[in-house]
């Protein structure tokens, strides 16, 4: 029926099969442990016990039985009786000792079946009984802005284990004191406790004994503090000075316009939050600034524009009502307040054509010329500065305007006095004429577009001199 090739395959297999039910057990393998469990510990008060439902090879189970001790393994001696298993550590129990146990790899019974394991334990050697507990500890909510907090445990505990397993939601900087007995703890905010906000404390169960035990359990509960019905506002709006380069509020003052970059206060009824006052002010239209508190109280703060305000415009500054004090007051209510700024202008105040002094008043101002040459002389109402005399050379110009076949002036030179208010202006190459009048113009752009001093102020018209060159 099968070739004997195959036959004498079939039997190796069918050998092969019957070998392997005998190495192989189907039987189930239990394990009993006299480890008890309290409160999520695991405890053991007497030599590590395991039952098996089994009779096994005790080699077997002895070389993949291990058993460490705060992570280090530690040597054990083995006492069998039958099915049952007591393993003692050589170097003896360790109350209120962590310990695992790992008991995974191939074993065999009497009858060297194998079976696979794969168990692990975690207990605690002693009674749960000894664990300390937290018997007097904050239950009632805050009275005092600077009150500690005092624990009270039923024995002494390691300070290290305390500090790195107690936690304060949200955090607090605080000092910690022990008792000489080490059972009372008393935790002092560094910083007073803010008002009208709730403080969480926790205790977690890593919390040790000076005898090597766990705490029973963890332990928080939540806790108010002292309440302060005074909303914040805002009481003045106020000029402000520099003195020896601090900046202070002139309290009393109003501050009625604004004026290049100089700063005004804010004054608020209590300490405000800064990062609050910070993201809840804004101002329209924009303008580069930056708010500075006038000092740890956090009362006062300043407003400093890096830039100069616009001319002409009135800003418009609001406070909204999320901005709070120092102690999670909100103001409840949007501030809103509007300063304009100044109307000053930049001015010439006087103009000067080869000595004479001139105005854009009458229609056509005579004017001679020195040598085909034209001098003129611009006094303006403030100092200008360096960068601004560029702006002013691009703003202006002399141009010819009848006839056009007479010469165009050419810009010679332009020099400034030492105080920067006077701009001297030399042109060339004007030309005259005795048969017909030859019409020049000196132009100064104005406007917002045109010649702008540093300081941010401008002209508010052009400067438009025509003159006959004679």
């Amino acid at each position: 029926m099968f070739p004997g090739k195959l036959k004498f395959c079939l039997v190796i297999f069918i050998v092969f099969i019957l070998a392997s039910c005998n190495l192989i057990s189907f039987e189930t393998l239990d394990i009993e442990y006299n480890i008890s469990s309290c409160n999520g510990y695991n405890f053991i008060l007497e030599p590590l016990k395991l039952k098996f439902s089994l009779f096994l090879d005790e080699l077997s189970v002895e070389e993949v039985f291990v058993l460490q001790k705060n992570g280090s393994t530690i040597e054990c001696e083995f006492f069998w009786n039958e099915n049952s298993l007591l393993v003692i550590p050589k170097e003896g129990w360790n109350s209120g000792g962590f310990y695992s146990l790992t008991f995974s790899g191939n074993i065999k019974n009497i009858e060297q079946k194998e079976f696979t394991v794969s168990e692990y334990k975690f207990f605690y050697y002693g009674r749960f009984e000894e664990c300390p507990r937290l018997e007097n500890f904050p239950s009632c909510d805050l009275e005092e802005k600077d009150e500690a907090l005092i624990f009270t445990f039923s024995k002494p505990i390691e300070r290290n284990s305390f500090l790195e397993n107690f936690s304060l939601s949200p955090y607090y900087e605080t000092d910690t004191e022990f008792s000489e007995d080490f059972k009372t703890v008393k935790v002092i905010p560094k910083s007073e406790w803010k008002y009208n906000s709730i403080v969480c404390w926790k205790i977690s169960k890593g919390v040790k004994s000076l005898d090597g035990y766990l705490l029973d359990k963890d332990y928080t509960l939540t806790l108010f503090t002292l309440k302060n019905t005074d909303i914040p506002g805002i009481k003045e709006i106020c000029s402000a000075f520099y003195e020896e380069g601090k900046l202070y509020a002139l309290n009393g003052t109003c501050v009625e316009k604004l004026l290049y970059d100089i700063p005004f206060a804010i004054v608020f009824s209590e300490s405000m939050d800064k990062d609050s006052v910070f993201s809840c002010l804004t101002v329209k239209p924009s303008i580069s600034y930056y708010l500075l508190p006038q000092d740890s109280l956090c009362t006062t703060f300043f407003f400093v524009p890096e830039e100069n305000y616009a001319l002409n415009t009135e800003y418009h500054f609001t406070i909204s009502n999320s901005a709070t004090d120092l102690d999670g007051m909100p103001t409840y209510t949007n501030y809103d307040f509007f300063i304009s700024t100044s109307e000053y202008y930049l001015e010439v105040k006087e103009i000067w054509f080869n000595g004479v002094q001139v105005t854009g008043d009458s229609d056509l101002t005579e004017v001679y010329l020195e040598d085909e040459n034209l001098y003129v002389e611009f006094y303006f109402s403030e100092e200008i500065d360096a960068e601004s005399k560029t702006v002013f050379e691009e703003a202006l110009s002399c141009n010819l305007i009848f006839p056009s076949v007479s010469n165009a002036p050419s810009l010679s030179a332009i020099w400034w006095n030492e105080s920067g208010s006077i701009a001297n202006v030399l042109w060339t190459n004007l030309s005259s004429s005795e048969d017909f009048n030859v019409v020049y113009e000196v132009f100064v752009s104005g406007g917002k577009n045109g010649f702008v001093n540093g300081s941010g102020n401008y002209m508010e018209d052009d400067v438009c001199i025509t003159f006959i060159a004679m």
